[in-house]
């Protein structure tokens, strides 16, 4: 009578121990590559350089397609793909206002040059919630100049006063 250590296990058990292993290989080979990409992402991300800002630069705001307060929703999926060119771009207004808020605040920044060559509506409204940040940093001594072939007229709210060329 054999006690069943030399017995082969049946083929069901052969099929399905496999299969496990198979399982368990590809589940470490995932969560290690997981784990390396994380890795690479926080190596990445304490390696990157804040660019240094020179001495009396000029702050460029090139605001693209429509200057809306609200972004307009784009699904998730399509936007995930990339297939959003069927949206027309805009600009937060509020991101615009924030960058001269802080442009002004800045020292090293001695200008502001708005290009309005990709603004295609900005609205009367926008435009003047707008003037009044363009007008505060005209008034620290700063210059600001707006640049554009083809300025939209409901963005002449846009010309701050004084209006400095250099």
């Amino acid at each position: 009578m054999s006690t069943g250590q030399g017995k082969k296990p049946g083929i069901i058990r052969r099929v399905f121990g496999g299969l496990m292993k198979l399982i368990n290989g590809l589940r470490l080979l995932l969560v290690n590559l997981l784990f390396l990409f994380v890795l690479l992402f926080i190596v990445s991300m304490i390696n990157s350089e804040i660019p240094a800002i020179p001495d009396k630069s000029a702050l460029v705001l090139n605001p693209q397609g429509a200057l809306v307060d609200q972004l307009s929703y784009i699904d998730p999926l399509v936007n995930l793909l990339g297939d959003s060119g069927q949206y027309e771009q805009e600009t937060l207004l509020q991101d615009v206002i924030d960058a001269i808020h802080m442009a002004a605040a800045d020292e090293r920044i001695t200008s502001i040059v708005m290009r309005l060559d990709g603004l295609s509506y900005g609205g009367i409204s926008k435009c003047r919630k707008s003037l009044k940040p363009c007008r505060s940093f005209g008034n620290r001594e700063k210059k600001s100049m707006q640049w554009g072939i083809s300025i939209p007229r409901t963005s002449i709210g846009w010309l701050p006063r004084p209006m400095k060329f250099t």
